[in-house]
């Protein structure tokens, strides 16, 4: 018995891997997108719009392969976004040169005159903390339950399609 066809159906298979590897991370793009825009819908949302450069520092990368799958990074490229996120317990001094970068954005005062508006600001943050303003993780968790599903459902419609080429 002679079996011919092998390495057609190997380079077939090898192409549908990388092409089922390439549709997994344009989902993955594509969920990405949906978290950065309501990141950026939630900073609004709250108000937080009046920090200046925060909601144009909202990124997201492009799909990366890691070991354990694709991968994008939402995120917000600003000093102070970590800390109006997860808020201050108000137990110690915050960074002062954070709090300067901001009072001379917001107020337009230079570095000398920003040093006493910034050691107040400071003091009152120490004393009274501030609440987080989640508004990375909430788009997270608004996302999460339709990520496996947009996800899923989209690599079910590329295997459908990968399933009639081999009929042919």
């Amino acid at each position: 018995m002679k079996i011919t066809g092998i390495d057609q159906l190997n380079k077939k298979i090898g192409r549908m891997t990388e092409d089922f590897s390439k549709q997994a991370a344009r989902q993955m793009e594509l969920q990405g997108k949906s978290i950065y825009a309501d990141t950026k819908a939630n900073i609004s949302d709250a108000d937080l719009i009046n920090y200046g450069k925060l909601i144009d520092s909202v990124y997201v990368t492009k799909p990366v392969k890691t070991p354990f799958g694709w991968e994008v990074e939402v995120g917000a490229k600003e000093k102070y976004a970590v800390y109006l996120h997860e808020g201050w317990d108000g137990q110690k001094m915050p960074p002062l040169e954070n709090i300067r970068d901001w009072v001379q954005t917001k107020l337009g005062l230079t570095s000398e005159e920003s040093y006493g508006v910034a050691w107040v600001i400071a003091e009152n943050l120490r004393d009274n903390g501030r609440k987080a303003e989640p508004f990375l993780q909430m788009a997270i968790d608004e996302n999460q339950p339709k990520i496996k599903k947009e996800v899923s459902k989209g690599l079910k419609a590329w295997f459908m399609r990968q399933f009639k080429k081999l009929k042919k």
